[in-house]
């Protein structure tokens, strides 16, 4: 469960193909719903620079014009602010990953949760999750920017005044959290 273009689907998928044996709800992107699960499952929170993560928001609801894009921009950095300060309160409750990593190195995830799932995981590829991501019509999710697109969204984020704030938080789990595993 993670901020909405995080990777959620893509981390989702592949615990769900490493450990068909698990049930996991990956499209979740309400951080208040970490006390809930907590209760009973393991929670796992994909987490991506706020810089990566605003811009693919931006460019996936695909705004035809400039006002529209700049709105949604502060819209996208409020809802990243908000979800990872309510997620500080609860860190406890939830095991954070990091998109730059799992994306990369499936056996980052394995290494994650080894002392979660207490299951020896099915060793799967990169493609193995893009294709059953396919299969769940769930393609929507992978990557499909225009990097000239990006690249303009990301000179106006850096103008936001929110994303400042953004930058700290992740860098508070960077600090944290990155290499633990």
């Amino acid at each position: 469960m993670g901020h909405a273009r995080s990777g959620n689907t893509y981390l989702g998928v592949a615990l769900g193909l490493m450990y068909p044996n698990k049930k996991s709800n990956y499209r979740i992107h309400g951080a208040i719903n970490i006390r809930i699960l907590d209760a009973k499952y393991p929670v796992f929170t994909p987490l991506r620079n706020p810089l990566d993560c605003i811009a693919s928001n931006v460019a996936f609801m695909q705004y035809p014009n400039q006002k529209e894009v700049t709105e949604w921009i502060d819209n996208a950095a409020n809802h990243y602010l908000n979800f990872y300060s309510y997620l500080k309160k609860y860190e406890d409750k939830t095991n954070i990953l990091f998109f730059e990593k799992f994306t990369k190195d499936l056996s980052y995830i394995e290494n994650s949760v080894k002392n979660i799932v207490f299951e020896e995981p099915k060793q799967i590829t990169d493609e193995d999750v893009k294709i059953k991501m396919n299969e769940f019509d769930l393609w929507l999710s992978l990557p499909r920017n225009n990097e000239d697109q990006l690249k303009s969204h990301k000179k106006e984020i850096v103008k936001n005044d929110k994303y400042k704030m953004c930058v700290d938080i992740f860098e508070y789990f960077k600090d944290k959290y990155y290499n633990i595993y």
